[in-house]
């Protein structure tokens, strides 16, 4: 009982310090989540700092095993590949006058986004989409396009917007599914372009088109790469 009382003492007196030194970026849910998960006190106050709020994905990868540098180093990457909101803006115009759509098909999808992690790959983000449309929009990309829910979707703390694009390299592989979700889409370990990549990452989409012809598109793609 002594133990326990003292355990929950250090904890109170670690996120004191901690609310002390902040301007509440994070909650006091997250705070306590996050000194009981065993992140350290300078993390959690750089999450604070930098408006970091995807605590869900820091217990993650702590659970999973990743050492305190490792999580730091992943945050902060996360931090640095955020757009600003005009060049999400200029690109989307520039997108959208140059595209022509090759071929279009409504779908449910669901996006993930793993770390390699020896030989169990450890989920960063992941969402799933009813009602995305999917186009082929020029030779090798192919965009998923659904309607975000706006203030929701922070809420919420959806990790992807739309549009989403994925521009095919001759090593990701169309393959069979699971669940509700008949095909696969997986990058390979030389992916570029959108959605970024790196050795240490990859992206799986689980794909159920209306018209799986929109998957004959994509294999042409693959195999003319």
């Amino acid at each position: 009982m002594k133990a326990n009382v003292l355990i929950v003492m250090i904890i109170l007196i670690g996120i004191v310090s901690i609310v002390s030194k902040t301007s509440f970026a994070l909650s006091t849910d997250e705070l306590v989540k996050l000194k009981k998960a065993g992140i350290p006190e300078d993390i959690i106050l750089f999450m604070n700092d930098a408006d970091y709020k995807d605590v869900e994905k820091v217990l993650q990868l702590k659970k999973a095993g990743f050492k305190d540098d490792a999580i730091l180093s992943i945050i902060k990457k996360d931090l640095n590949g955020k757009p600003s909101t005009e060049s999400l803006k200029k690109e989307t115009e520039t997108d959208a006058s140059a595209q022509s759509v090759e071929a279009e098909t409504t779908a449910k999808i669901k996006i993930l986004w793993y770390m390699a992690y020896s030989a169990n790959p450890a989920l960063l983000s992941s969402q799933a989409i009813d009602n995305a449309s999917i186009s082929v929009v020029s030779p090798g990309r192919i965009k998923f396009e659904w309607r975000n829910k706006g203030a929701f979707s922070l809420f919420m703390k959806d990790p992807f917007n739309s549009p989403f694009y994925w521009d095919i390299n001759k090593d990701d592989t169309v393959g069979p599914g699971k669940n509700s979700y008949p095909y696969m889409l997986r990058s390979g370990v030389h992916h570029k372009g959108k959605p970024e990549t790196d050795d240490s990452h990859f992206w799986v989409i689980y794909l159920n088109p209306a018209d799986s012809r929109i998957l004959d598109y994509i294999r042409e793609n693959l195999s003319g790469n």
